[in-house]
């Protein structure tokens, strides 16, 4: 084993063999930022190739990056291997890194597309979609589908880490069960067995209830592709749909969809894997669940009284 700077490259004896496998570089930093890469190449090709028909430029634009950023990422995911147990300082830095990563990668796309003129726009608007905020400063009227979906697909892309670092990051840090453990108890720790295995169950947590809430949207009269911006919002609980007016332009059954999706997305992560397994008794223990139910009906009720509007209304503006 060797260490250059704050890395380290391992190179293991392969059972039986005198030969060396490749060496890999150790860095919990790098092999967060692979993994982010590799979902995000994905996400970007798919924004192209939904956007063939549309402006074929954005597509072949969006499809081609996607492609050569998964293909990189899953190349140097064999070359990189986060630690055991890393440090809490160096992780903490990641993080850092990682959304810095994120951010500039979307500004690179917005501005060299054309999408965004300002180098200080696209910076803005690359930022609103992974840090999940519904702030935007593209015209839906205008920019092409690839575009659309790839603001979208920013916004889940940053839910997804988030959840990511919130459920199995940081408790394997601190090393303790303390950001899931008291709330949800022990019975929760069986979604995050370890790192690798918690990291996939919540992907297809995620993916499955983005499914879910893309296919209630298509149920409500959405097109597929405003019911994928608006799914991919819902899920991250961004609230990004394309509109100027948000979704006071859709109609009740839409609008329910929506309500019902941010709720249980907003309920946290541990509310769907107890759903999806249909183990019901566990979510009545939830004291987190408790607590986000009263300040849920607690703000409900002070927009319903000091604005004088509709419960429902109120409700909806609550939960959104």
């Amino acid at each position: 084993m060797r260490r250059l700077g704050g890395l380290r490259r391992t190179r293991p004896l392969l059972p039986g063999s005198t030969q060396r496998p490749p060496a890999r570089v150790v860095s919990w930093a790098l092999a967060s930022i692979v993994d982010a890469g590799v979902v995000l190449g994905v996400a970007t090709m798919l924004c192209g190739l939904a956007g063939i028909g549309d402006d074929n430029a954005d597509a072949v634009a969006f499809a081609c990056v996607g492609a050569v950023l998964a293909a990189l990422a899953a190349v140097a995911r064999r070359r990189v291997a986060p630690p055991e147990r890393p440090g809490t300082g160096r992780v903490f830095a990641g993080i850092g890194l990682l959304w810095t990563a994120l951010v500039l990668f979307g500004t690179v796309l917005y501005a060299g597309t054309g999408s965004l003129a300002r180098l200080d726009d696209a910076l803005v608007e690359s930022a609103a979609g992974f840090t999940t905020t519904s702030l935007t400063l593209l015209d839906a009227a205008e920019v092409s589908r690839s575009v659309l979906l790839f603001r979208a697909a920013t916004s889940w892309v940053g839910g997804l880490i988030a959840v990511w670092i919130g459920v199995v990051t940081l408790p394997v840090v601190l090393r303790s069960t303390a950001l899931i453990g008291y709330t949800t108890g022990r019975r929760g720790l069986d979604l995050v067995p370890s790192a690798s295995t918690g990291r996939r169950r919540v992907l297809i947590l995620y993916s499955g209830f983005t499914a879910a809430c893309v296919i209630a949207y298509l149920l409500t009269g959405l097109g597929v592709t405003e019911a994928l911006v608006v799914g991919l919002g819902t899920v991250s609980t961004g609230g990004f749909t394309g509109r100027a007016d948000s979704l006071a332009g859709y109609g009740g059954a839409t609008q329910a969809v929506a309500g019902a999706g941010m709720f249980l997305a907003g309920a946290g992560i541990f509310v769907i894997w107890w759903i999806a397994r249909g183990r019901l008794r566990p979510l009545w223990r939830s004291q987190e669940l408790r607590t986000f139910v009263v300040l849920l009906v607690a703000a409900t009720a002070a927009m319903a009284l000091h604005r004088g509007i509709g419960w429902g209304e109120a409700g909806f503006m609550a939960v959104s």
